[in-house]
Formats: structure tokens, C-alpha cells, sequence
């Protein structure tokens, strides 16, 4: 088995990999009071090692010999990226920046790294690109810029990705980002090596020749795809951030007419820190900023507005300035780039600032509490549009911000769904208010000090000094009341489906990953942009819990069980892989229900192991047949893949056909009102399969034959009691990505065809289960002739009933009425009519009669076709 760096070999040493989702529509300020070396500075806890995905990189990067492979080195106190000779060092030597014969193609470099961690895993931690000024290729590294556990990047560094629009991931700690773009450092006025340390903690760096960039392939979504032109903007960052002597002299005396530092215009950054953080409506203003339009009901227009409305007040009537500012924000979209739209909202926001600011009076309009001017409402909408006004206690304008500092929320169908690793979870609302709670009682402390830097500013007037809100039970229940609202998904949108206007590929066909959305049909027949970036307007409760790789490793050791289980019965291992094919997707059109049939310690255990870990422990629902009998049984269903009864033990007899029931709702596709312990009911399809084990069969009531002809029967026949393998379930969750492909396989297998395999070797035992769910139809089989013209006697016929139950070993025959019940069922095209016999006028049953061999000793069976055909209709 082929290693791969995208993989991981060992728990302890390959950790999960960094997420490949980097979404910049929520800013937040740099992880504070942590460094890399304060995080890297335990020489027991080594650093994770990142995940690589070789394919995300550019062929530009890739072309020509500038890689080398790197790992992690303790040294003076902290853990280093150490490079590595991976082609003529076996990733033993060092190598040199300096040295190109140290260097090599990336593919030599990527196989030779990944021989050096058959032999040792710690060996190497990744590959890297080294930096020649003959190449005309610069990189920026920012450290500090990104919330590691969120991916959501500092206002910083979407103002620089935005400006450059070139290729950009994520850097092995999680906590920044690399930019590789074309350009020359020299000519926009920069050094190499050149650092632009910030105030609050990020660090600019720039490098062009001497230095190796480590790489990891996980881009950030809103980042080019290839290495562009930045040399307009490589002058802009000169600017903005490594200004020379002379331009800092000039600055300083342009802003402070010669002496002092009061009355300096905010810089851009500055701008956005005062809308997001230090002015009094920050909570409303971070909101805009993240993109959300919640306070403005959904309403993108008018959230443009406002937020250009909160900067052009900073900037003054600076149109540029302002265009500029805003393309940093979330609420950049395609319609910006209309000039009429950008330039007629630009000049809305400058008409409405009533006064702009003052850098003199150094903002203290911005800061201290102002009443509503008497010309304007008090909405929510002028609210967030006016820096002027803020109502601190407005559980709207709360609403607004709390929901523009977490990932996407939704209140669907009575729960609150937040947004996580691809898929939308479902979170308690006790969760919720103590979120809340905390958020809020942090935005009165920030308004607090706001207040009472203003209030000294002013002389700190006895008459007038700063209160702190009081956070109250009552205020937190208006505020998660106003978020339900805001969040309100309506509960006729199903699970998964397209929202917030998000398009994309039939929601039924695709499937979320740690990497992105795979298109599970175009994935299935090769094409190369199965993949499409995660998103929370894919609303879904289900999200596979690993990366996609289409070029994983043949799950070797995972077909090797399989054919231990079945060494002569290549049907049932195609049946398993449509099955794991076919519980992918919310696609549940072929309405079956695989069962497992085999004794104890053949392998079911560890195919449902399998099946759990490929889906995700979290969407994989375990119920009894006696639980689905119950009020409540449906509910731990609901937004599960799948249902696996480990062993089917039929429940009561008064039950058995209330279970009979739901499995056939369930896998028919049945729309159901599923009753909610505590809750109230709601009304939905399940989207579960259903998947049951058992080393016997089961005596469910179904008269019908509806349920054994919903069923896929796969027969295991080989027990391994006192052979286990306690390690194999360990090996074969090492292959998940690889056991994914074949199960893509399977998917198409089954599509293609339009029906699941079935194993002849289980042809027989679904007809024993035929027997046992409907035994008046192995009566018919065995003992009448299914025939248009034929007629007997509804007491004869029951007579014989009567004798085959006694002989089958059948304690209750039932009644003459319960029989022509069930035999109707059975066999629709019987009717009971009443005729004439001879001279008296009597009961028949139309359309049977008995075997005319049959001589009333009940022989062994005869196989009756006609039944046959009509059970497998």
C-alpha cells in the first residue's frame, strides 16, 4: 500500500487534517496572546502535521525544480520547519535554499517523501517551494491572520487577498496564509525578507529569492486558483504597509500640520477596525462587515447602503476610498462591479452623513451615546444605516451582531442548526442562550469602556458618568427570539436542499466532505471538477467525516475481508457496494432494505463498523425493532443516513405489524408525522435506509409479501468464532477514502442498471422469510393453482387451512374471516363471491382452486410460479 502525505497512518502521529474551507466572510480579530512559537513551544507536543492536497496547487508552482520536503525540528525553545534533500538526501540531508542541486521536480520530491515515511512517519511533515528571483514568483506569508479552529480570517488579510486575486492557502499552523504571485519586490519598492509588524500581532512578510515557502494545497476558497500578475498590487501593499522613511515623514506632517498626533487620518485598516470593534454600533457594523443582511430583512441593496453609509462617515466624501474599503468586506458580490450600482450607492451613503469625522475631535461622536435626531426612525434598518444611533439594548440590532461572529445558524423545524465542517448540526437552544449570553454581556463591557474613554475625554463630568447594561433573563429571551426569527428556515424546505438562492447539482446526488461538496454522479464517471467548495447554502444535516480523494489507494485489506466473507460469490460483494453506493445520498428512489442474514462472528459487525465510519458516527441511527414500535421510535431518525438493527429481534406479537408498517413507510418514501418526546409532532420523509442484521429470520406479520419484496437478502455463511481479527476494524479505517471510490463504484454499478444485484445464493431464503411474514401464501403455493376460471368453497378452502397450519406446526389458524383477509392480501386477483351450487347458493373464492394432485395428506411442497411471480411483482 502506497503512502500518501494527504493521508494520515497513525492516530497519534498523522492528526486530522486542516480543514479546506477558509471562509472570509466573517472577520475577527488575530488569535490573541498566542503565537506560533508559544503554540510550537512544548517539545512534547509536536505540532500537527498538515494535510496536503497535491491537486489544489498550481501546475505554475509545480513546474521546474524548486521543491524540497520539510519536517518538524526542535530547536532554541521551539519546534522549525526543517528543509529537506527528498532527491539526492533520501529527506536525511538538509537542504539549502541557496543550492539548487538540493532541490528537485515536485513529483520526484512528493514520491521520495512519501518512501522516507514508509520507513519513518515522522520523517516527513509536508513539501515546500523554494523562492528564485529568475522565476519572477514572490510570496507573502501573514502570520496571525486566521482563527485556527474556525478558518475565518482578520479584516488584514481579506483586504490583501481581495488586492492580490492569486493563489493563497493556508500555512501548516492553521493561524496564517501564503500568497504566491508574479511580480518583482524591487520594483515595488520592497526587500526581501522585508517584515510589517502590526500592532496587534499579524506579521507581513515578503520573499522572492533565498527562502522556501512550506506548501500544503489548502486553498483558501475565495483565493485564484493559478499564480497571477500582482504587481499593482505588490505597489498598493508597499503603501499600505511598508512605507519608506521619507513617506512616513510626509505622512506625519501631512496629518498633523507639523507637530502632535492628533487630527491623523484613519488608514483603511483603521476605518474597519472602528465600524467592526470601537464604535459605539459595532455590533451592527461587524454584522454588515461578515455579510450578513439580516438587520435589512434579507435585503442585499440596502445592507450595501448601510455599510457605506458607516464608511463613508470615516473616509469623508472619498469615493475611491470607499469602493475600496467595501470590496474588503462580505458583502462583496458580482453586482458591485456594475458601475451604476456602485457609484449610486456610494453617493447615497455620502448624501446621508449629516457631518463626517472629525480626526481632530478624534471621533467622539463615534463613542459616546447619541439620541435619534428628531428627522429619523428608529427601525432597524436606519438603525445599522446611522453611526449616529444605537440602542444598546435593541434585541434586534444584538440579534444582528451575535449572528455575524458564528458560523451560519438556522432555526428549522423547531431546532437550531448551526453550520460546521460542511453541514448544518443540530445545537440546543440551552446552547444557544449561553452563547447569547456570553456575547452580549462582552458587548456591554466593549460599550462600557467606549463610553468611558469618551466620558474622560470630556473631563469626566460627575453628572454624566458611564452605567454598565444589565444583562437580564428578559433581554436574552428577546434577543434568541429575534435570532429565530432572523435564522427562520421554513420547515417545507427538506433536508438536503439548496437555500439563501444557493445553486448548484441536484441536492439528492451530492454529499459534503471535510474538503468540499463531490458531486457524487459526475464523481462517479471520472470527471475532474467533481468537487465544489463547502458552503452553508448546501443545507444538509450530513457531511462525510473525511476528505475526498479521487486518486486514493485500492482499498486493499477492505477487499481482502470481503473476500473471505464470499470467496465464491462475487454477487453478494457487488450487492454490498451498491448498498454502501446507494446510502451515499439523500437519493432513496430504489425504496429497498438490505439485509444481512448469517451466524454469529461472520463479519455483519464489521461491515456495519464500516458503513458507520464511511457515513459518519453522527449519521447513523441504531433503533431495535421493538423501539420502532413505540410513540417515540421514529424520532432518533430524523436527518439520519441510515438505521442499522444490529439484530433483529421481533418485538411482541401485537407489534409486529406496527413495525411491518413503518419499514415500509420508511423505505417507500411515505411522508410521516413523527411524534417528538417533549415536542410537537412534526411531518416529514425519512431519508434513512434502513440496513438489518440477524442470525435468523425474523416472523413479521405481512400478509401482503409488501416487506420481503423491499428487501435486498445477502446470505453470509461462514463463521469466525475463535478466529477474530480484534485489529482489522483499526486497518480498515486507515482505507475510508479508498472504500469511498468503491463505493462511488457501486453507485454507478446501481444507477446504471436501475436495480440492486441480488445473490442467487439468497434466493431461498427470501422465500423462506415469504413463508414466515405470509404463510397463507405458502399455503397457496403449496396446496392450490392460482387460475382465472377456478372456484372453491370459502369453508372448504379454510378447512385446508386449517389442516396446513396443523401440520406447519401453526398453533392459531385464525378465523374464516381473518383467513379471507389475509389470502386477499396475498393473492389480490382472489374474490369471494356467492354463487349457486346446484340447487343451494353459497360462498366461493374466484379465481382458485385446489391442486388437483393434492390428496388431502399435505405432502411435501410443490413451487407454484404463478405465486412466485406475483410475490416478486
Amino acid at each position: 500500500m502506497t503512502l500518501r502525505l494527504i493521508e494520515t497512518d497513525d492516530p497519534k502521529t498523522s492528526p486530522e487534517p486542516l480543514k479546506d474551507e477558509t471562509a472570509v466572510s466573517k472577520p475577527v480579530s488575530p488569535v490573541k496572546g498566542k503565537t506560533k512559537r508559544q503554540f510550537h513551544g512544548d517539545v512534547n507536543a509536536r505540532p500537527p502535521r498538515p494535510a496536503f492536497n497535491g491537486d489544489a496547487i498550481p501546475d505554475t508552482l509545480k513546474t521546474g525544480p524548486r521543491w524540497v520536503a520539510w519536517r518538524y525540528n526542535w530547536r532554541n525553545g521551539c519546534y522549525t520547519k526543517l528543509p529537506l534533500d527528498a532527491v539526492t538526501g533520501d529527506c536525511l540531508a538538509t537542504a539549502d535554499t541557496s543550492n539548487p542541486d538540493t532541490w528537485g521536480e515536485f513529483a520526484a520530491v512528493r514520491s521520495a517523501a512519501n518512501v522516507a515515511r514508509t520507513r519513518d512517519p515522522l520523517s516527513v511533515d509536508g513539501l515546500g517551494r523554494v523562492f528564485c528571483e529568475d522565476d519572477g514568483i514572490f510570496g507573502i506569508d501573514i502570520d496571525s491572520c486566521r482563527d485556527p479552529e474556525t478558518g475565518v480570517l482578520t479584516p488584514l488579510a481579506v483586504d490583501i487577498l481581495r488586492a492580490f486575486a492569486t493563489y493563497a492557502e493556508v500555512s501548516p499552523s492553521g493561524m496564517g496564509i501564503k500568497l504566491w504571485g508574479r511580480g518583482s519586490l524591487s520594483e515595488a519598492g520592497l526587500k526581501r525578507g522585508q517584515k510589517a509588524k502590526q500592532p496587534d500581532g499579524q506579521e507581513i512578510e515578503v520573499y522572492d529569492d533565498g527562502r522556501y515557502f512550506t506548501v500544503t494545497g489548502q486553498r483558501i476558497e475565495t483565493a485564484g486558483q493559478d499564480v497571477t500578475d500582482c504587481r499593482a498590487a505588490l505597489a498598493k501593499l508597499q503603501r499600505d504597509y511598508f512605507p519608506s522613511k521619507e513617506e512616513k515623514r510626509r505622512s506625519k506632517a501631512d496629518s498633523t500640520g507639523g507637530s502632535g498626533s492628533r487630527g491623523r487620518a484613519l488608514s483603511d485598516m483603521e476605518v474597519i477596525e472602528r465600524i467592526t470593534k470601537t464604535a459605539k454600533n459595532a455590533a451592527a457594523g461587524a454584522a454588515l462587515w461578515a455579510g450578513s443582511t439580516t438587520a435589512q430583512g434579507g435585503d442585499d441593496s440596502a445592507a450595501d447602503l448601510a455599510l457605506c453609509n458607516l464608511i463613508a462617515f470615516y473616509t469623508g466624501p472619498d469615493v475611491e476610498r470607499i469602493d475600496t474599503i467595501f470590496r474588503a468586506s462580505g458583502l462583496m458580490r458580482d453586482k458591485w462591479e456594475r458601475s451604476d450600482y456602485r457609484g449610486m450607492t456610494i453617493r447615497k451613503a455620502i448624501e446621508g452623513v449629516q457631518q463626517f469625522y472629525d480626526p481632530k475631535r478624534d471621533d467622539p461622536r463615534s463613542l459616546k451615546r447619541v439620541g435619534t435626531p428628531p428627522h429619523q426612525s428608529t427601525d432597524a434598518k436606519t438603525a445599522v444605516a446611522n453611526p449616529f444611533f444605537y440602542k444598546v439594548t435593541d434585541p434586534h440590532i444584538l440579534a444582528s451582531g451575535f449572528l455575524g461572529s458564528i458560523p451560519a445558524l438556522r432555526f428549522w423545524r423547531g431546532d437550531f442548526h448551526i453550520y460546521q465542517q460542511g453541514a448544518y448540526h443540530q445545537i440546543s437552544a440551552d446552547d444557544v442562550i449561553a452563547q447569547v449570553t456570553k456575547w452580549v454581556r462582552a458587548e456591554f463591557v466593549r460599550q462600557l469602556e467606549a463610553a468611558i474613554d469618551a466620558w474622560k475625554e470630556r473631563g469626566s463630568p460627575a453628572d454624566d458618568s458611564p452605567t454598565a447594561e444589565e444583562v437580564t433573563t428578559g433581554l436574552i429571551a428577546n434577543i434568541t427570539q429575534a435570532i429565530k426569527g432572523t435564522c427562520l428556515l421554513p420547515g417545507t424546505v427538506d433536508a438536503p436542499s439548496w437555500i439563501d438562492g444557493g445553486v448548484g447539482p441536484d441536492p439528492t446526488a451530492i454529499v459534503s466532505t471535510r474538503n468540499g461538496i463531490v458531486d457524487i454522479a459526475a464523481a462517479a464517471s471520472g470527471k475532474p471538477d467533481c468537487v465544489m467548495a463547502p458552503t452553508p447554502a448546501f443545507f444538509t444535516p450530513v457531511a462525510l467525516p473525511f476528505a475526498f480523494d479521487p486518486n486514493a489507494t485500492n482499498p486493499t485489506q477492505w477487499l481482502n475481508f470481503l473476500s473471505s466473507l464470499w470467496p465464491e460469490d462475487p454477487e453478494s460483494i457487488q450487492t454490498l457496494r451498491e448498498w454502501f453506493g446507494y446510502c451515499l445520498t439523500a437519493d432513496t428512489r430504489f425504496q429497498k432494505i438490505l439485509f444481512l442474514l448469517g451466524p454469529k462472528r461472520a463479519g455483519k459487525g464489521t461491515i456495519a463498523r464500516v458503513l458507520t465510519a464511511l457515513l459518519g458516527a453522527a449519521n447513523v441511527a441504531g433503533p431495535t425493532a421493538k423501539s420502532l414500535s413505540r410513540n417515540f421510535g421514529l424520532q432518533p431518525l430524523i436527518g439520519k443516513t441510515l438505521a442499522i438493527i444490529a439484530d433483529m429481534r421481533p418485538p411482541p406479537h401485537n407489534d409486529t405489524s406496527v413495525v411491518t408498517e413503518r419499514l415500509l413507510s420508511i423505505s417507500g418514501e411515505d411522508t410521516l408525522t413523527i411524534d417528538r418526546k417533549f415536542r410537537e409532532p412534526v411531518t416529514m420523509k425519512l431519508v434513512s435506509r434502513i440496513m438489518i442484521m440477524s442470525n435468523e429470520l425474523p416472523r413479521l406479520e405481512d400478509s401482503s409479501g409488501a416487506l420481503a419484496s423491499r428487501l435486498v437478502m445477502v446470505k453470509l455463511n461462514n463463521s469466525f468464532l475463535g478466529k477474530e481479527d480484534h485489529r482489522l476494524t483499526d486497518r480498515l479505517m486507515l482505507e475510508l477514502p479508498g472504500i469511498l471510490i468503491w463505493a462511488i463504484e457501486g453507485y454507478r454499478s446501481l444507477h446504471e442498471q436501475g436495480r440492486f444485484t441480488q445473490p442467487a445464493s439468497a434466493e431461498t431464503v427470501i422465500e423462506e422469510l415469504h413463508d414466515l411474514s405470509s404463510p397463507v401464501a405458502a399455503f397457496v403455493r403449496d396446496c392450490c393453482e392460482l387460475i382465472p376460471e377456478g372456484r372453491v368453497e370459502t369453508n372448504r378452502l379454510f378447512n385446508q387451512w386449517k389442516h396446513w397450519c396443523d401440520h406447519h406446526g401453526r398453533r392459531f389458524a385464525g378465523t374464516a374471516e381473518t383467513f379471507g383477509k389475509d389470502l386477499r392480501a396475498a393473492i389480490p386477483g382472489v374474490d369471494r363471491v356467492r354463487a349457486r351450487d346446484g340447487f343451494c347458493r353459497g360462498y366461493f373464492y374466484k379465481g382458485i382452486a385446489l391442486d388437483p394432485d393434492f390428496d388431502g395428506a399435505l405432502t411435501p411442497p410443490k413451487q407454484r410460479s404463478a405465486v412466485s411471480d406475483h410475490w416478486n411483482n
